[in-house]
């Protein structure tokens, strides 16, 4: 067991690369806990930081995390790899060679602990701080459980691929408030998970929550969901995609206290896995894209909320039913009996923001032309599924059986 305290400067420092591979550590620094140049890895052992700065922080290269346990309690970021930035020397009179930088740098975070008891815990106390931050990729294929004043949980300045089949899966709680940038005269949110490019979620049980400000899980491009079982719950959308969603398979449900449910600002495409998405009051939606594509080709999907962005018929396979003015469930998870919906209880509770709204519902069961009910409380709801639905400015009309 070893025991280090930095009053003043890093708890372990290296201009070189850091690697751990067994042994009990216990860090205490008034900067960050540990600080490399190059590379920081862990391949086994036990270490606790307790920093005044960041928690693990690599200047030119990654962050590898491979076995062992990791605590981090710190009050900036809790793992963090940073790519510098390249500058281009001014050319001669006589050359027009452009300086190419001195060596290959990588800035990813990877968390990959193949013994499946290994987990990562990342507390944090600054509000400008985030849990795991990247300038290029973050990897989560083990347990990790984040939370605290973050700005983000996972924040990467390309990708995040979270593929977690380990016990505990991913727990990311960013409570934090709305911050304000006097430099950059902006705000920003916390997030659960943030991605400036791709996001890729295929396995793990990952549970978000944002209930103070942001978004639950954001990808400034495109978002892909091939697996796991997924539970969000946000101030501002739950889940946020900036090019195109694509849902092929999972279980998940996404609640947002004062947004959409399901938000794409480009197109939306779900072809599997049992979807529940609940938004609130208009003019918020249960699944939103505006008036982009939007294609169900399969999957038990649920979207509840003030409006719906309606399916397009020439790109969707599976029909699906959107009822108006309908009254919504008290609790927020899907099912499916028969030719009837119904409502078990979930581990997310999710209560409406209204009594009525507007539903959109979807399983491969599901006939062109057939009669469906949707059950909620002592109301049946009659409707007939579609392929394609026009706009919310004229839905297909509810009927409503006494």
């Amino acid at each position: 067991k070893c025991n280090i305290v930095a009053r003043g400067g890093h708890g372990i420092a290296s201009d070189d690369y850091i690697r751990v591979m067994g042994g009990h550590w216990i860090v205490n620094s008034a900067k960050d806990g540990l600080h490399a140049n190059d590379n920081i890895r862990m391949d086994g052992g036990f270490v606790s930081i307790d920093a005044g700065s960041d928690g693990m922080d690599c200047k030119e290269g990654g962050v590898e995390l491979y076995k062992g346990e990791l605590e981090i309690r710190c009050v900036d970021d809790g793992i963090s790899a940073n790519r510098p930035k390249q500058k281009k020397k001014k050319n001669n009179a006589d050359s027009t060679a452009v300086a190419k930088p001195k060596k290959e740098v990588r800035a990813d975070v990877v968390v990959d602990m193949y013994d499946k008891y290994s987990i990562v815990e990342i507390r944090t106390t600054g509000p400008k701080g985030s849990g795991v931050k990247a300038d290029d990729d973050i990897v989560i294929r083990s347990a990790v459980d984040i939370e605290g004043d973050a700005s983000k949980c996972l924040n990467a300045g390309k990708c995040v691929i979270v593929e977690s089949t380990a016990l505990g899966g991913a727990r990311l709680v960013a409570s934090g408030g709305v911050l304000y940038d006097k430099k950059k005269n902006d705000t920003s949110s916390p997030k659960g998970i943030k991605a400036d490019s791709l996001l890729w979620i295929s396995a793990g049980d990952i549970y978000v929550e944002a209930t103070n400000a942001g978004e639950g899980i954001e990808s400034k491009k495109q978002m892909i969901i091939d697996g796991g079982s997924i539970r969000v719950k946000a101030k501002d959308d739950a889940l946020n995609a900036g090019s195109s969603l694509i849902i092929n398979d999972g279980e998940m449900t996404f609640y947002s206290l004062l947004n959409d449910g399901i938000d794409s600002n480009g197109t939306i495409e779900i072809n599997g896995g049992e979807v529940t998405a609940y938004g609130a009051g208009v003019p918020e939606a249960g699944i939103d894209c505006d008036l982009n594509r939007f294609a169900i080709n399969g999957g038990v999907i649920m979207g509840m909320g003030g409006l719906t962005s309606t399916p397009v018929d020439s790109v969707s396979t599976q029909p699906s039913v959107v009822i108006q003015n309908v009254e919504l469930p008290t609790t927020m998870a899907i099912g499916y009996d028969g030719t009837a919906w119904r409502n078990p209880t979930d581990t997310l509770m999710c209560v409406p923001t209204s009594k009525y709204g507007t539903l959109l519902l979807s399983n491969p069961e599901m006939k062109v032309g057939e009669e469906y009910k949707y059950e909620s409380g002592d109301s049946t709801y009659i409707a007939i599924p579609a392929l394609g639905h026009k706009p919310m400015m004229s839905p297909p009309p509810a009927v409503v059986k006494p």
